[in-house]
């Protein structure tokens, strides 16, 4: 099931917090266009978690972090409310349907993509038998290395789904559809989030938290 704590790992993690379709917040209010008060609100969240632990800075999200942000939200968002967006581009009901689709697919290759990466994590892991520090060391940059090593299949997707989108419908659907993007990505510039490996450090238990999701035996928690 997606739900909020998928868009958080995409936070902590470098692949999401989004909402369950049940209590997204709407992404779309009719006359304004984006609410991308839902996404930074995440954002803090996600920062605010550090708090009070060592410091660390979070690392800036990239543009393509920020587009995939946008369109995960976008596609939780639709399921409950699509009327204010399509009051704000024209898309027609089966126009909606079509691109709820595609949104769906793009999050389930999202997802995959994470759960690759925490399994590369918990190989190295389940299979270490170095000293506990450097143990940890190598477990955390193995998820990173996998992430950073998958951001550009992300991407990729992420181009042929507005190619698909831009497909479906007619040029000015897609040039509000567009400019929508634009407008929430300028919005979300500038935002800064903690890493997977960032987060278990900082949260002061990194063992605690690589044995939670590398319990052998098991798939890794997402």
């Amino acid at each position: 099931m997606k739900t909020k704590i998928v868009l958080i790992m995409y936070l902590l993690y470098f692949g999401s917090t989004g909402s369950s379709a049940q209590n997204a917040e709407p992404f779309f209010t009719e006359g304004s266009g984006t609410n991308t008060e839902v996404l930074r609100e995440t954002l803090r969240e996600a920062r605010n978690l550090a708090r009070g632990r060592r410091h660390v800075e979070p690392a800036a999200l990239s543009s393509d972090d920020i587009d995939s942000l946008i369109l995960q939200q976008l596609y939780y968002s639709l399921q409950t409310d699509p009327d204010a967006f399509q009051a704000s581009t024209g898309f027609s009901d089966a126009e909606v349907d079509k691109l709820v689709a595609s949104l769906e697919d793009f999050t389930d290759v999202v997802l995959q993509h994470q759960k690759f990466a925490l399994d590369d994590m918990c190989q190295v892991w389940n299979s270490s038998s170095l000293n506990i520090e450097t143990k940890i060391d190598k477990t955390l940059a193995a998820f990173d290395t996998s992430q950073s090593n998958r951001s550009p299949i992300i991407s990729q997707v992420m181009r042929e789904l507005l190619t698909e989108i831009e497909s479906n419908v007619g040029a000015e659907q897609f040039s509000k559809f567009s400019e929508i993007l634009k407008v929430s990505h300028r919005d979300l510039t500038g935002q800064s989030v903690y890493t997977f490996a960032q987060n278990a450090r900082i949260m002061g238990d990194a063992e605690a938290t690589l044995k939670y999701h590398c319990k052998e035996g098991a798939s890794p928690h997402i």
